[in-house]
């Protein structure tokens, strides 16, 4: 559990922080509160995750689409192969940032992908605060970790063996993937 106070995190059934003493109990009913999400959801919301995953992608291959499309048009359409082919290079660059940045960016904003928004669902740190940049940061990278060997093997394996369903993203960002409160 952490802190909402300092952030530091203390054992599950501690009542008061480690570091600067605050009462975890207290600040965990208030911060729960106030969360967006409905905590205590995580186990409902797994096959919500495994289609946000399917609705993300099919967002990300038609922007990475659409990309790509707008930035070899004006070569061929010039009749430079040169520039098609630079765009092209250049599409791919644009690309990579935005397949980077796509669950760093909306998970800080609103703690929701495209298709979590959809679905429902919401990352929230364990103690239900929002989810921030360092936390949106670190699932996010260590998206590349759950999805080996393929298609998040490892990441479902972790889910399953968890009693938060977090996976090693989550677990190490202190976050978790709840239903949206109504």
């Amino acid at each position: 559990m952490y802190c909402s106070k300092c952030g530091t995190m203390n054992s599950d059934n501690a009542e008061f922080c480690t570091k600067c003493g605050n009462n975890l109990k207290i600040s965990t009913v208030a911060i729960n509160v106030s969360s967006r999400g409905e905590m205590g959801t995580e186990k409902d919301v797994v096959l919500h995750r495994i289609f946000a995953v399917i609705i993300d992608y099919f967002v990300m291959g038609f922007l990475s689409f659409s990309i790509v499309g707008a930035s070899i048009v004006p070569g061929l359409a010039a009749r430079s192969p040169m520039t098609a082919i630079s765009g092209f290079f250049m599409s791919l660059l644009v690309i990579m940032l935005l397949w980077i940045f796509y669950g760093i960016l909306l998970e800080t904003w609103r703690g929701q992908t495209v298709g979590k928004m959809i679905l429902g669902i919401i990352v929230v740190k364990e103690n239900g605060e929002p989810c921030d940049f360092l936390a949106a940061l670190l699932r996010n990278v260590l998206r590349i970790i759950d999805s080996l060997p393929s298609f998040y093997i490892l990441g479902f394996i972790v889910m399953a063996i968890t009693e938060k369903r977090q996976r090693l993203g989550d677990r190490l960002a202190g976050t978790v993937v709840v239903k949206m409160k109504h």
